[in-house]
């Protein structure tokens, strides 16, 4: 029987070799984190790597932590384990349902209802993804829109208040450049 051991040895060695490679492939795998083009990954937690990492801090939370993010869209990364976690943005078009502002003076305070309908999505440079990250990372979609709405309403009474009836009717262009300044 101890004639046998030497040749038995060598595929159990073989075998646990393939899978300790498949083991850390998957282990690897696991920590690849994949990123569509229509969504950015933040990766916050660790201090160093190669590349530059952005600090933002929580807008509306006062006293908020600074968070180290490095934004991420389209293609890959890997996450550091322990160390680093990834939250995503969704970056597709939101269209915003129908907007009606009811009963708006203008300048020459006459009441004006005014219906509008949006669509928006969030620029994909770095400057603007730290913004949107800063103000929008962790919150559902609902309110998102939520948030948005409620800015172009805001948008739209400030506007109207500055413009004349016969301006809001003739010139809808320069009253669309205006609410989007």
């Amino acid at each position: 029987m101890s004639d046998f051991t030497p040749y038995l040895a060598w595929p159990l060695i073989g075998f646990a070799v393939v899978i300790a490679l498949f083991a850390l492939v998957r282990a690897l795998a696991t920590f690849y984190i994949r990123v569509p083009p229509n969504k950015a990954a933040f990766f916050y937690g660790a201090r160093s790597g190669k590349r530059k990492l952005e600090t933002i801090r929580q807008e509306g939370v006062p006293g908020s932590p600074e968070v180290r993010v490095l934004p991420v869209t389209g293609g890959g990364r890997l996450r550091k384990p322990i160390i680093e976690e990834v939250q995503f943005l969704d970056l597709s078009i939101i269209t915003l349902p129908q907007i009606i502002v009811r009963n708006m003076p203008n300048i020459d305070g006459v009441l004006v209802t005014v219906e509008a309908v949006a669509n928006l999505r969030f620029k994909d440079d770095g400057e603007s993804l730290l913004a949107a990250g800063s103000r929008f990372l962790g919150m559902p979609h609902d309110h998102i829109i939520i948030t948005a709405r409620e800015t172009l309403e805001a948008n739209l009474r400030g506007v109207v208040g500055t413009l004349t009836v016969d301006e809001l009717i003739k010139d809808r262009e320069a009253f669309r450049q205006q609410v989007l300044r």
